[in-house]
């Protein structure tokens, strides 16, 4: 179980790389112009065939953080860990509840796609995550000291 939530720290800490250091250094939201242009660009390619695609994503996404959180919870037994973990799983539950909200508004034509992401939301919820994972793979090197 450790060395699977191990790896999905590694694959979270080096996928949200990227975007944290847009975040820290003030320049978050070019690199959010730039992931919309991206999706626009996608979901004009794709047309109708994007909907199931965008949900299949959407669910996928949900399921892989699910279970590394679920995994990161149930490998640990420090008290402290499992009460940051539970943290994470609410500001997840949170964000990815909205988002399936604003999904289903653009499908049904109620929001425009610059409104589904909320990018206050997305950038929390990015910082919470990106910490989980560098203190998971952190947390072996410091309980040696």
């Amino acid at each position: 179980m450790e060395l699977f939530v191990t790896a999905g720290a590694v694959v979270i800490a080096f996928g949200y790389a990227f975007y944290i250091r847009a975040i820290l250094s003030g320049n978050a939201d070019l690199t959010e112009k730039s992931l919309m242009a991206v999706v626009a660009d996608w979901l004009a390619e794709n047309g109708a065939k994007s909907q199931p695609k965008v949900w299949f994503f959407y669910y996928l996404s949900l399921l892989l953080e699910a279970t590394y959180l679920y995994g990161a919870y149930r490998a640990h037994d420090n008290p402290a860990f499992q009460v940051l973990t539970s943290a994470v799983i609410g500001v997840e539950a949170y964000t990815f509840s909205r988002l399936h909200q604003r999904i289903w508004q653009f499908f049904h034509g109620r929001v425009t796609l610059g409104e589904v992401f909320l990018w206050r939301a997305e950038r929390i919820s990015a910082l919470a995550l990106f910490a989980h994972a560098m203190i998971v793979l952190l947390y072996p090197l410091a309980s040696r000291l």
